[in-house]
């Protein structure tokens, strides 16, 4: 019996160790998704920089935009999983983070760097899944967001088209005589939505889509269709059930 005992207790022991082991190696919060919005850039702002940034005290609704890049930056800092060790770059990071995005505790000194990564990557998860915070994180220099008009079927027959299939079923773009129109079909081939595109400022119909050019970038958050229309970018977001977002045109 004390053996029996013995064995359940030393069980019981090594189960703790392993646990706070396990706990004790967790000591980074991973950040993710900024990717999306960055690519590939490694921008790296200098104290000065940041210091300019903090003092001009940017706003969600005028400098959502920034949110990508700080993250990009804190990324690679120990505490966010990466190799740079904390210095006071990593301070100015979370002070601008928290005027962005107007959460004082992350400059709080008495919340832990972990606990500060902890609220920024809920935080930036959040903006991800909301339609108008998504549109602040998108650094563009193009007219939008636009919706176009409603497309209605009898009037909009196309002359061509190009379908690309993707997570909820697929989208189409096409050429009518009315001009260019997007569609998005279900997986069983029904009609989600289909819109008219039209120029930002004239609200006219846009003429004619370069259907050889259309691409689609796919996340668990976004469907991008890209594609060049009157000879102009113009980027699609939806979401992926398949849900119409919103479109930028350049100029």
């Amino acid at each position: 019996m004390r053996t029996w005992r013995s064995r359940l207790i030393l069980s019981a022991v090594a189960a703790l160790l392993l646990a706070h082991t396990a706990h004790s190696q967790t000591k980074c919060i991973e950040l993710k998704n900024y990717e999306f919005f960055v690519g590939t850039t490694r921008e790296r702002w200098s104290e000065n920089e940041l210091k300019n940034l903090i003092e001009a005290k940017p706003s969600a609704d005028e400098a959502g935009w920034l949110v990508p890049p700080i993250l990009n930056q804190l990324a690679r800092y120990e505490p966010a999983c990466g190799e740079e060790q904390v210095d006071r770059r990593f301070e100015l990071l979370l002070k601008l983070y928290s005027i962005v995005r107007i959460i004082s505790s992350l400059e709080d000194a008495s919340v832990s760097p972990l606990d500060k990564l902890n609220l920024i990557r809920e935080d930036f998860q959040t903006q991800l899944h909301d339609d108008k915070a998504f549109r602040r994180l998108v650094y563009t220099m193009d007219d939008g967001p636009l919706a176009g008009k409603p497309a209605s079927s009898a009037r909009s027959k196309p002359v061509a088209s190009r379908d690309h299939e993707v997570v909820f079923g697929k989208v189409r773009f096409s050429n009518t005589r009315t001009g260019v129109v997007v569609t998005a079909f279900g997986r069983k081939r029904k009609q989600l939505w289909s819109r008219s595109l039209q120029a930002a400022h004239t609200k006219l119909a846009l003429k004619k889509a370069q259907l050889e050019t259309l691409t689609v970038e796919e996340t668990d958050f976004v469907v991008v269709a890209r594609i060049f229309v009157d000879g102009e970018r113009l980027t699609l977001y939806t979401r992926p059930n398949g849900r119409f977002m919103y479109y930028t045109h350049s100029w």
